[in-house]
């Protein structure tokens, strides 16, 4: 008997081959079906039978209002000013903020004017001896002098910005303050301007507009030249009189109205360059942020605590209970079309194929996603990917930036011909059970979250959003920005229970910053004076010495905890007493407290104490850097302004103040 390892074998199959008759594929590729039962099958096997019988969108009717954003005011005002999108964009006319205007930004603007008006005086038809060119050029620096500070601090912290004062010490009696002849131009124009000066004080096309038919120079030779707001001239002075200016007066009367294209040209350079929002008030000291509202039609937007930074995405603001009074000026009406558009498919990287034999995006694998059991929002997210991403369509809608837009109505018709009205998210407008005594509204909800949407204080829990509006910004996308010419960090320091304001950069006097640190040291060096020279030591010397207080640099400025009147917790600024070594300052003078360096720390001035919230400053600090900003808008124009922003502080450093000291050394 065989076992059946002894038994043989023989196996035989049968394969079956394509034989192709054709080199190419793109047929066999489609893999066609023309069999339609084999279709129905699939689809009752992917329980498409059991969903809803509605067809695929073909068409939809979108009937979108816009209304442009018209109007621009501080929080909390009724009334503000006129703000068009078209002119320039929301972060100029937010953000920008007066500058610093040092020793070396003034010098530059006096010799801007005096390149223009020496060119004028060169190309009229009787240009006048060589003598008298020069007694007109020599008017403006009589009376706009330029000279460096006598008082000792101020000249000391001059000192620190060493190339502003070469300059100026080069230029010597041929220096014009070019600052205050530009704010003795603008005078008469501020005094004599009608209710649109706001608006064209912060808009550089405004302005230009407005000052085109002034005459702005005449107007500051009729007002009893020099004796004009801002001349820097001190003592009586007689232009006649003088060999260097006699003639140069009439020489300027007669350049008539060439020599107001001049002015006007001169305050639009400098108004587009570093003047832009002179007057803008919208930066919050107490809260360190700028807050603004802004209306278009009825409907009205608002902020009170944008951090800046030339970034004012639309959620920066939230719905306002009622939109700010626009001005005298006619706000644009809105707009009110409908379109037919065809919906499309949501897609996104790595969405499954609509097709069968199409591969995804390899370059996605959403199989790597991980997730917390109780992370609900990436669950969701992943069910909307894998399950519900071809049951949604966008319709793709073009409309104009800084505008308010309300979606009217959409109606979409399917491929069967059928229109079904679609209702907002949370109007509920659609009533679950109609013959019912107490009908329920379905999706009856102001409240729910909706992307796009901002939030409306107003609205209670539970009323109905009847007319979401979508906000749409008139931002630049990427905005140059500078070097920060001012920096201000404010810490908290335990050891002395106290916030302090550190000026890390401060103006070099004429648009960039110098450092803060290096420039408090070497105030201090030129206040201290020459050594003293070597004398004999006394016969008798203490083994140590007491001290009051230690040193503190002179930009570590203090802020103290203050109730307010509310019985809110304030940080007020104080008051430190300069301290130099081997220097003592009487409190009678000007020097004997340390004042701030930077625009920041000097907004309210001297008039009201420098307050801010004290929830504002955490206990990791935070920093607040002003810096020039540059952007190209729709028009094509360029546009620069000054603001700040704010961010994190950077970690260490420490004032060194300390009490009742003893050191070793001679009393």
């Amino acid at each position: 008997m065989q076992t059946p390892s002894q038994v043989q074998a023989l196996l035989a199959a049968n394969r079956l081959e394509a034989r192709p008759r054709s080199p190419e594929f793109n047929r066999a590729l489609r893999a066609e079906v023309r069999d339609p039962t084999w279709l129905l099958a699939r689809q009752w096997q992917m329980r498409e039978f059991r969903a809803e019988d509605r067809g695929t969108p073909a068409a939809a009717a979108v009937r979108l209002r816009q209304q442009p954003l018209s109007t621009l005011a501080l929080p909390g005002q009724a009334g503000g000013r006129a703000y068009s999108p078209r002119h320039q964009p929301l972060e100029a006319a937010v953000e920008a903020q007066p500058r610093a205007v040092g020793l070396g930004l003034r010098l530059q603007m006096g010799q801007y004017w005096r390149r223009l008006l020496r060119t004028a005086l060169a190309t009229q038809p009787a240009p006048g001896t060589a003598p008298e060119q020069a007694a007109a050029l020599a008017v403006w620096a009589a009376v706009y002098p330029l000279a460096v500070a006598t008082e000792e601090v101020a000249a000391a912290q001059q000192a620190t910005t060493t190339e502003a004062l070469a300059l100026v010490q080069l230029a010597g009696a041929q220096a014009i303050d070019g600052y205050a002849l530009y704010q003795d131009l603008l005078a008469p124009y501020r005094a004599t301007a009608s209710a649109t000066l706001a608006d064209e004080l912060a808009d550089s096309e405004l302005l230009a507009e407005a000052l085109k038919k002034r005459p702005l120079a005449q107007d500051l030779l009729a007002a009893g030249f020099p004796a004009t707001p801002f001349a820097t001239y001190t003592g009586p002075l007689d232009l006649e009189a003088a060999p260097a200016t006699q003639g140069g007066k009439a020489r300027l009367v007669a350049l008539a109205g060439g020599l107001d294209v001049l002015a006007r040209q001169f305050i639009a350079a400098f108004h587009r360059l570093y003047f832009l929002g002179e007057d803008n008030a919208t930066w919050s000291t107490e809260a360190m942020a700028y807050g603004f509202s802004l209306g278009a039609g009825a409907a009205g937007l608002e902020t009170t605590h944008y951090p800046g930074g030339a970034t004012l995405p639309w959620y920066a603001v939230d719905r306002a209970a009622a939109a700010p009074t626009p001005p005298t000026t006619p706000a644009p009406a809105a707009t009110l079309e409908t379109r037919t558009l065809l919906p499309t498919e949501v897609l996104f990287p790595g969405a499954p194929a609509a097709r069968w034999w199409e591969f995804e995006d390899r370059r996605v694998d959403f199989g790597q996603v991980t997730g917390h059991a109780a992370d609900w929002g990436r669950m969701l997210l992943q069910e909307f990917m894998f399950l519900y991403q071809n049951d949604w369509h966008t319709v793709p809608y073009a409309v104009a930036p800084g505008t308010v837009c309300q979606v009217e109505s959409l109606e979409v018709t399917d491929v069967f011909g059928l229109t079904y009205r679609i209702e907002p998210a949370g109007a509920g407008q659609q009533v679950e059970n109609p013959a019912s005594a107490t009908p329920v509204r379905i999706d009856d909800d102001a409240n729910r979250w909706r992307l796009f949407a901002q939030t409306d204080p107003a609205a209670a829990p539970g009323t109905p959003a009847l007319a979401p509006v979508l906000y749409v910004p008139a931002a630049v996308r990427r905005p140059q920005a500078g070097r920060p010419s001012e920096q201000v960090s404010f810490r908290r320091e335990e050891a002395t229970n106290l916030v302090w304001a550190v000026e890390s950069i401060v103006p070099d006097g004429f648009a960039g910053g110098l450092d803060g640190g290096a420039a408090a040291t070497r105030t201090a060096e030129l206040l201290r004076g020459p050594a003293p020279t070597a004398t004999t030591p006394p016969a008798e010397t203490a083994a140590y010495r007491y001290q009051l207080a230690s040193t503190v640099p002179e930009n570590w400025l203090p802020f103290v905890p203050v109730l307010a009147a509310d019985g809110r917790p304030t940080l007020e600024q104080g008051l430190l007493p300069r301290q130099v070594p081997g220097r003592t300052f009487l409190p009678t003078s000007p020097a004997y407290y340390v004042q701030p360096r930077t625009p920041l720390l000097q907004l309210h001035g001297s008039t009201a104490p420098y307050v801010l919230h004290e929830h504002e400053v955490p206990a990791a600090g935070v920093r607040v850097e002003g810096r020039s900003y540059r952007a190209r808008w729709l028009d094509g124009r360029v546009l620069h302004w000054f603001g700040r922003q704010r961010g994190p502080a950077q970690p260490g450093g420490s004032s060194g103040l300390a009490f009742d000291l003893l050191t070793p050394g001679a009393s």
